[in-house]
């Protein structure tokens, strides 16, 4: 009785410490699409996107499976810039989606080129990359975004 007693006390606890060091394996990612869409509620949602200054930026994302719960990273890498860094983090929604938005500023406006967004789950995977433009209102880009 004492050593069943002790066998399910260690089995409990090998447990606990292996079951968060697995559950980035558990489920891989098939797909992680990225995109951005000029309002909260828009169908079009692009790889490359162009707002003015005070525009908010909606950052959209579909995961397949959808790994509801989990927790979504935003990285930015600013224009001229090669470093990524974190900006945000999200929870991924029951059907696999997740949403930011960001409002810009006069501050956020560029002439260098855009800004680069990924949405990242830890142990899992990153998005696509998502090119942002965000630009004074007479500005036209030095590369103009594509539709991809």
């Amino acid at each position: 009785m004492k050593i069943s007693r002790i066998a399910l006390i260690v089995i409990t606890m090998v447990a606990s410490l292996i079951g968060p060091a697995s559950d980035g394996f558990a489920h891989p990612i098939r797909s992680f699409e990225a995109c951005a869409a000029r309002t909260r509620t828009s169908e079009t949602c692009l790889r490359r996107e162009r707002y003015t200054l005070n525009q908010t930026v909606f950052l959209r994302a579909k995961l397949s499976p959808p790994h509801a719960g989990f927790l979504a990273g935003v990285i930015r890498r600013d224009p001229g810039s090669n470093v990524w860094i974190r900006v945000d983090a999200v929870r991924v929604s029951e059907r696999g989606g997740v949403r930011w938005r960001w409002k810009t500023t006069f501050q956020d406006a560029h002439r260098n080129g855009p800004y680069r967004f990924k949405f990242v789950i830890r142990r899992h995977r990153e998005s696509n990359d998502v090119r942002v433009w965000v630009l004074f209102r007479d500005q036209n880009p030095r590369e103009a975004p594509n539709r991809v």
